[in-house]
C-alpha cells in the first residue's frame, strides 16, 4: 500500500519472484469521489488519481502477474488518496476612497496557511512590510496592494504560494476651506441698509 495526494501519480513498479514476468491489473475506488484509475498492462502502474473529497479516499489495484502460461495469485494494492488543499489569501482595507495623509491599515486572512504562515507585503509591485498578517501605511492615490501567502504546511498542499486579491487605494487631496464676504457699500450715511456677500472656496 501506501499514500498519495490527489493529482499526483501511483507511480507503482511491478516486480516478480519469477522474472521474466508481465503484470494485468483492475482497479476499484471507495467512493464516486475517487477517479483517475483503469485497468491496465505493464510493469508499471503510473495513473493520476484525483479526490475531490474533503476525507481520505482509496483505490484497490488487483494485480495479477504471469510468466508463460503460469498465471500467479491475484494480490490487492491499496493507494489512499488525500485530498489537496488549496492555499488562499484575500486582504481588506480598513478604509478605502480617503483623504491625503489618512493611514490605512490592511488585513490578511488566509486558507490553508499552516501554523506559521509568511505574508510578504507588495505595493506597486515592490515588497514592503514585515511578516505579519497586518500591515499599515499611509497610501498615495492609485496605490495598488497585494499580500503573498506561503504556507508553512508541506504535504499535499496546491497553490502555494498564494495570490492575494489586489486593493487599488482612492485617496482624495485635502482642500483648504476658507471664506471672504464683500458688503454692497461702505462709507455709508447712517441708518443705510448694506448687504454682505459670502463668497465660499474649497466647500
Amino acid at each position: 500500500s501506501k499514500s498519495i495526494c490527489s493529482g499526483d501519480l501511483t507511480n507503482i513498479s511491478l516486480t516478480s519472484n519469477v522474472p521474466p514476468a508481465t503484470f494485468s491489473w483492475t482497479a476499484s475506488g471507495s467512493s464516486g469521489f475517487v477517479s483517475g484509475y483503469s485497468p491496465g498492462i505493464g510493469n508499471t502502474i503510473n495513473q493520476v488519481l484525483t479526490n475531490t473529497n474533503t476525507v481520505n479516499e482509496s483505490v484497490t489495484y488487483f494485480i495479477t502477474p504471469s510468466s508463460g502460461n503460469c498465471v500467479g495469485n491475484t494480490v490487492p494494492f491499496i493507494v489512499t488518496v488525500i485530498p489537496s488543499s488549496s492555499v488562499n489569501v484575500s486582504i481588506v482595507a480598513s478604509a478605502n476612497n480617503i483623504c491625503a495623509g489618512a493611514s490605512v491599515t490592511f488585513n490578511a486572512t488566509p486558507t490553508s496557511g499552516g501554523i506559521n504562515p509568511s505574508f510578504q507585503w507588495k505595493v506597486n509591485g515592490l515588497n514592503v512590510g514585515s511578516d505579519l498578517p497586518d500591515y499599515t501605511y499611509v497610501p498615495l492615490n492609485g496605490d495598488v496592494i497585494i499580500c503573498v501567502l506561503t504556507s508553512s504546511e508541506t504535504s499535499c498542499i496546491a497553490n502555494n504560494p498564494a495570490t492575494s486579491n489586489t486593493i487599488t487605494m482612492i485617496v482624495n487631496p485635502v482642500i483648504a476651506v476658507s471664506i471672504s464676504i464683500s458688503p454692497s457699500a461702505n462709507q455709508v450715511c447712517e441708518g443705510s441698509s448694506v448687504t454682505f456677500t459670502s463668497a465660499p472656496q474649497g466647500e
